[in-house]
C-alpha cells in the first residue's frame, strides 16, 4: 500500500487495513473535491477564510424568521453554524438529520438555506421540482442565469439583509471568528420561495 515518512501513521494504517482484511472488508480512498470536504480543509489550513463558508448572525436570522416564518430544517449547516435545531450537513454528523442537502427529499419541508453561491443553480432546481417552502438567502444578482427561477418561486418582495453591523462571518480552523470584508457586495436578500406543482 505504500510507505509513510511518519512511523505512527504507518503502524496505525497497518492496524486499519489488518482490521479490514479479518473481517473481509474493502476499503479505497476517494477524492473528495474541496467543498466536499470543508472540515478537513479547514483543519489543514487553520488561517484560511474558506470563501464558501460564510454564515449570517443568528440576530439576523432570528429576525427573519419573525418576518418571514420559522423553518423546519437548517438544509447548508454543520454543528458550528447551524440557525435551527434540526440541520442537514455537508459532512457526517452525528447531531445532524442528514448528511448532504442535495440528495435529501425537501417534499413538504418549510426548510431555511444559505447554501454557497455556485450551488444556487442545482438548489434553484431542486426547489423547481419540489413541492414545499423555502427561505433562502441569495444575493440580488439578476446577471445571473438562476435568477429568472429564483424571481418565478419567489412569493413577496425579497428582505435585504442589512449590512450596517456585517452580518457574515465564518469560523476558522483555529477557532477565530472571521468578519466578511465587504459583506455589502454580495446583495444579499431573504427570499421566501414556494413550489407547488
Amino acid at each position: 500500500q505504500g510507505t509513510v515518512r511518519s512511523q505512527t501513521l504507518h503502524d496505525l494504517t497497518t492496524q486499519l487495513l489488518t482490521w479490514g482484511f479479518q473481517r473481509q472488508v474493502t476499503m479505497r480512498a476517494v477524492h473528495l473535491p474541496g467543498w466536499r470536504n470543508v472540515r478537513a480543509d479547514m483543519l489543514s489550513r487553520p488561517n484560511k477564510v474558506i470563501p464558501t463558508e460564510w454564515t449570517l448572525a443568528q440576530r439576523v436570522v432570528n429576525q427573519l424568521f419573525l418576518q418571514l416564518g420559522r423553518p423546519h430544517v437548517d438544509l447548508f449547516a454543520d454543528s458550528t453554524n447551524c440557525k435551527l435545531p434540526t440541520y442537514v450537513s455537508p459532512v457526517r454528523d452525528p447531531y445532524a438529520l442528514a448528511v448532504d442537502a442535495l440528495s435529501l427529499d425537501w417534499k413538504g419541508m418549510y426548510a431555511y438555506a444559505f447554501p454557497p453561491t455556485n450551488l444556487l443553480t442545482q438548489v434553484l432546481t431542486k426547489m423547481q421540482a419540489t413541492q414545499g417552502q423555502f427561505l433562502l438567502i441569495a444575493p440580488m444578482w439578476p446577471q445571473r442565469l438562476w435568477f429568472p427561477t429564483l424571481k418565478r418561486l419567489s412569493r413577496g418582495v425579497p428582505v435585504k439583509i442589512p449590512v450596517d453591523q456585517n452580518p457574515l462571518s465564518q469560523r476558522l480552523g483555529n477557532g477565530r471568528l472571521v468578519l466578511h470584508p465587504k459583506p455589502s457586495m454580495l446583495n444579499l436578500h431573504a427570499w421566501k420561495l414556494c413550489n407547488n406543482p
